[in-house]
């Protein structure tokens, strides 16, 4: 099963992909920036270096001032290699000492920079050229490999702010998802209880339906069709709204979950969740307060002139199928079994009896111990062969209100 996520989830999300990516251009940038700035250090050093040789070549050669500038030139972070070559190209001075004396083919290239600057070298490094007009030509190379030592700790740094930054990111997004579920459980578990709320939003829906013992219990407003006609669709269906609202809370706080809305009736259960062996006493403290919440309904109603409202209820217990029912595009959680056709064609005899309060036999075994009941006698119910024991249901037996 598949879940709607809100725009706004899946906006925030992508914001969130997208500050990871700007994260990720962000740190690149910074390292590309720290990269020209230690090749901008290193032009500049290849000046000063270029400055060094001169005033060793003038006004007479210096062979040991020009190798003190080659090695302080090998100091600058990153420089791998250091030389200077006169004008026809012979080395007079190199960090590889073998090279001292020889000609260089690529002399001209040191040679044609008559102002610093830094270009690849062709071997995956850079070279920071400076000349010393009419006399020679300094060249620095800098490494990959050195160029990465010189750029390890800025690395370092951008990476641990790239990493920190992209798992407050994840870390954001992770709680968003967790939000998003919990709002969406909120949604869904208006529709259906929490438990199968986290099963849809979670897509851990089963198919397959449990036996279990519950206790049923219908409800059905009387003459709501002959009071209906007397108001506006929107009167009615604030009066419905406000009605179910007080309704449902009262079967929420006995532990029971509402199956369905039927009109202007419900349908409810309890004891399909575990840790409810007293389903039948909940169900029935459950009605009585429905009951009485119907009174005071009815005091305020009577008051602004309005008709009392009449409330049918039927509670039977026994065995049902408890699962998911229906087609891959319509799913619907609930409850299956003769038991819940016992109670619903019980609670259709309140309005033949008189009554507003039944329960099958099944239920008042379970409940006799905190309840006063009253037998009305075997009924036939439509589409059950066997005679229902009932009894009315009048008020507890002294017993403390069940916890939900």
């Amino acid at each position: 099963m598949t879940v709607r996520w809100s725009v706004t989830f899946k906006l925030s999300v992508a914001a969130s992909a997208l500050a990871l990516g700007v994260i990720g251009v962000l740190a690149e940038t910074l390292l590309q920036a720290e990269q020209n700035r230690v090749l901008g250090q290193i032009a500049l050093r290849a000046q000063a270096y270029a400055q060094a040789c001169r005033e060793a070549l003038l006004p007479r050669e210096d062979v040991f001032a020009l190798h003190f500038a080659t090695e302080e030139a090998l100091k600058e972070p990153g420089v791998a290699e250091a030389g200077v070559v006169d004008l026809k190209g012979r080395v007079l001075s190199d960090s590889e000492p073998s090279l001292i004396g020889e000609r260089v083919a690529s002399a001209y290239r040191w040679l044609a920079a008559d102002h610093p600057e830094t270009r690849p070298d062709g071997r995956g490094g850079y070279e920071a050229l400076a000349a010393i007009p009419g006399l020679a030509a300094v060249r620095l190379r800098v490494s990959q490999a050195s160029l990465r030592l010189a750029l390890a700790a800025i690395r370092r740094r951008v990476c641990v702010l790239a990493g920190l930054a992209g798992l407050l990111n994840i870390a954001g997004v992770v709680l968003l998802i967790a939000r998003e579920r919990q709002r969406l459980r909120s949604q869904v578990g208006r529709l259906v209880r929490k438990e199968v709320a986290r099963e849809v939003v979670d897509g851990e829906i089963r198919l397959e339906g449990r036996r279990c013992e519950v206790s049923v219990l219908f409800t059905d407003l009387r003459g709501f069709t002959t009071l209906s006609e007397q108001m506006s669709p929107e009167e009615v269906v604030g009066m419905l709204n406000a009605y179910f609202a007080q309704m449902v809370r009262i079967v929420d706080a006995h532990g029971g979950w509402v199956d369905k809305f039927i009109g202007d009736g419900l349908m409810a259960v309890f004891g399909e969740v575990r840790g409810q062996p007293d389903h039948a006493e909940r169900a029935a403290a459950c009605a009585l307060e429905l009951r009485e919440c119907i009174a005071r309904l009815n005091v305020e109603r009577i008051q602004r002139g309005l008709a009392a409202l009449k409330l049918g209820i039927a509670i039977n217990t026994g065995a049902v199928v408890a699962g998911t029912v229906g087609a891959d595009r319509r799913l619907e959680y609930t409850v299956i079994g003769d038991t819940v056709n016992v109670a619903s064609r019980l609670e259709h005899m309140n309005a033949v009896l008189g009554t507003d309060l039944l329960v099958s036999e099944s239920t008042r075994q379970r409940a006799f111990r905190s309840f006063k009941f009253e037998c009305v006698g075997p009924l036939n119910v439509k589409g059950h062969e066997a005679a229902v024991l009932a009894y009315r249901l009048l008020r507890r037996e002294g017993a403390k209100p069940v916890p939900a």
